[in-house]
């Protein structure tokens, strides 16, 4: 036997070696934790093909060397793997061609920073004091009667504001946990329940209690709404600067990016 033939021969035994160690790759642990070779002859001729042109894209679109395009490749050969033996294809598991698999690869979207919380609490609370005082201020401007009742004072609509934003905030973050984390629906419910009645109590103290109405003044229309626009722009300014996320939208966000 010539040595061509003894290296075509040694060739063929290794490429049966490895077929063979990789059939016996069945659990997810057991992928995960397999080496790329072992993987890539796990794939089916679609999912082959899919990644031989995506490796051509992340050359080709990123003027990636092998290396580069070895270690992308090597991290997603699990989980199209995974998915195979669900019967799913790399395209369809995806969504994605692989031109736009390997721009995704290569132009990742950077998950969005956690907003603390006295952030989201300023923001909450701004919406709220643009809401009301808009509100307050327009129904002022077309009602037909001079409004003086003091549920429409000032203080009455700042600490209303304040109170609901601190409040939503709370309830906005209980909603965004995970179901594990999440309190019961019911309990939910209640919150949003003894929220309400305490806000309405809190009216009903401000606008009686004598102590209360000096300064509980019912502004001009125009100056509140005045101050909501101002609420407004101030809110804008602040979700631009310091990328301030609801809770729920950077859950929504995390699912997509992941």
């Amino acid at each position: 036997m010539s040595l061509e033939e003894k290296n075509a021969e040694t060739i063929k035994a290794q490429k049966l070696h490895l077929q063979k160690q990789a059939m016996q790759i069945n659990k997810v642990n057991d992928i995960e934790h397999a080496s790329a070779d072992d993987l890539y002859e796990l794939l089916s001729n679609k999912n082959r093909d899919y990644v031989f042109k995506l490796k051509k894209q992340l050359a080709d679109q990123g003027k990636q060397t092998e290396e580069q395009v070895a270690i992308l490749i090597d991290k997603l050969l699990p989980e199209i793997v995974v998915a195979q033996k669900k019967g799913v294809t790399a395209v369809n598991y995806y969504g994605k061609s692989p031109i736009e698999k390997a721009y995704e690869l290569l132009h990742p979207v950077e998950k969005p920073k956690e907003t603390s919380f006295t952030m989201l609490v300023l923001d909450n609370i701004l919406l709220y004091l643009t809401c009301f005082l808009g509100m307050f201020g327009l129904i002022q401007m077309f009602s037909n009667q001079k409004n003086n009742s003091q549920n429409m004072g000032i203080i009455t609509i700042m600490s209303v504001g304040i109170i609901f934003g601190i409040l939503m905030a709370y309830y906005n973050r209980m909603l965004a946990m995970d179901k594990k984390d999440r309190p019961a629906v019911w309990k939910l419910i209640a919150y949003g329940i003894v929220m309400l009645v305490g806000v309405y109590v809190w009216i009903a103290i401000v606008s009686v209690v004598p102590i209360f109405r000096p300064i509980n003044i019912v502004l001009p229309a125009v100056v509140n709404v005045s101050m909501g626009v101002i609420a407004f722009v101030l809110r804008m300014y602040l979700k631009k600067k310091y990328n301030i996320i609801d809770p729920l939208r950077a859950k929504q966000l995390s699912k997509y990016n992941k």
